[in-house]
């Protein structure tokens, strides 16, 4: 296997597009497949590579790259060290917020999201890159919205992932405002994901003497929209809401 994965890197080092399509989707079917050979595999490629090629001129090439670092980064925060550290997210960023490329950002967006969903420190490292705006911007603008979807899955991961010094940042940067944007504008298993999130900010509020989060959720309409939930066809959203709604507020303000 090592003189096939350095026979890839010869490949991509190369300015044959065609050939460089060739060998990241078959990099991203050896990664989906889970093959036990996928250390071996980062040894013999280099990260930095995979992500110039994400900047490349050829849609398909932009895409196939951005799918390895996105499968991989799904598979082990080692490999998420390895595409950071190779200069993965600001140039993912970029591709995400750029306008006009439909499929390119959602797949920068999904990408984003699977970093997201792994350590504090990587949490830490997406703000720093101004990821979390990135996606709140997404959220707030005229993205198509399969993208707005796919940032709202990097910014619930960021959540649950995220430290209470962290989650006070989401909470000063306005992230309830997009959560309760979008939390009627989503499929069921991201609704769950986001009710999930505003669980959780609502907990952090919940160690003050005044739950200022709680207050917050309400002003901006997040308890309106969460009682038209009540009802919801998915039994498992409907008994999330209602233990939200009974945790955080009194029965009585929502009857």
């Amino acid at each position: 296997m090592e003189r096939l994965f350095k026979y890839f890197n010869g490949i991509l080092n190369t300015q044959n597009d065609s050939a460089q399509n060739d060998i990241l989707r078959a990099l991203f079917n050896l990664i989906h497949a889970n093959v036990p050979y996928l250390d071996q595999l980062m040894q013999s490629i280099k990260a930095r590579r995979i992500v110039q090629l994400i900047l490349s001129e050829k849609t398909e090439t932009q895409i196939g790259a951005i799918r390895v670092i996105g499968e991989l980064c799904g598979v082990s925060d080692t490999f998420i060290d390895k595409f950071v550290e190779g200069g993965c997210l600001p140039v993912l960023r970029h591709v995400a917020v750029r306008k006009g490329e439909v499929w390119a950002a959602r797949e920068a967006c999904w990408a984003l999201s699977n970093i997201a969903f792994s350590t504090t420190v990587h949490v830490q490292q997406l703000i720093g890159a101004g990821v979390v705006k990135a996606m709140q911007g997404i959220v707030n603008e005229d993205y198509d919205s399969k993208i707005k979807e796919e940032a709202i899955w990097t910014l619930t991961n960021v959540c649950f992932v995220g430290n209470s010094v962290q989650l006070q940042y989401l909470m000063n940067e306005g992230i309830l405002s997009e959560l309760a944007f979008m939390i009627d504008k989503v499929s069921p298993k991201l609704l769950k994901q986001v009710l999930e999130a505003v669980e959780k900010l609502l907990r952090l509020g919940s160690v003050s003497k005044v739950n200022k989060v709680a207050d917050e959720w309400m002003a901006i309409g997040g308890v309106e929209k969460m009682e038209r939930l009540q009802e919801h066809a998915n039994g498992e959203i409907a008994n999330l809401v209602l233990t939200v709604l009974e945790r955080y507020y009194q029965l009585e303000m929502i009857n």
